[in-house]
């Protein structure tokens, strides 16, 4: 049995109830993908205060305006992962490219401020382990604009 899931007149069929296809790889790719987007910006705009003072600690330039520009960037890639998803993983990579630039050179500070990657929910000081995960949504990403 196969499952056929289109959005927005895009088609991804090949999703099969007994095995996973390549096809539905990406679909599963995007999905996961979307969520992480929808989680960190959801958890930014609950503590905006809280993100802007973190991203202030960051060395962002214009902290407040950053704090709510970035979850609305991150919103607006999640809806491109269902929409276009191509784009929505080109525009993830990008977007985990930078915020992954911004963690490595706070550890190489030796800063111990926090993230503010998911808002309200992350309060540890930004550590390798923070790059790490970021590694591993880029790559999900990526498997989202190759497989799509």
């Amino acid at each position: 049995m196969t499952a056929d899931l289109s959005w927005s007149g895009l088609s991804w069929s090949g999703l099969s109830w007994s095995g996973l296809s390549w096809s539905g790889l990406g679909v599963v790719a995007a999905a996961l993908s979307s969520v992480v987007f929808v989680v960190a910006a959801a958890s930014k705009l609950r503590d905006l205060r809280r993100v802007e003072n973190e991203f202030a600690e960051l060395g962002i330039r214009r902290p407040a305006v950053a704090a709510r520009v970035v979850p609305a960037l991150e919103l607006g890639t999640a809806a491109m992962l269902w929409v276009v998803p191509w784009l929505g993983g080109s525009f993830a990579v990008a977007m985990l490219c930078g915020f992954t630039v911004v963690l490595v050179r706070q550890i190489r500070s030796g800063s111990s401020s926090g993230c503010a990657c998911f808002g309200s929910t992350s309060s540890q000081p930004v550590s390798w382990r923070d790059v790490v995960r970021n590694g591993v949504l880029i790559v999900v990403a990526l498997v989202v604009v190759t497989l799509s």
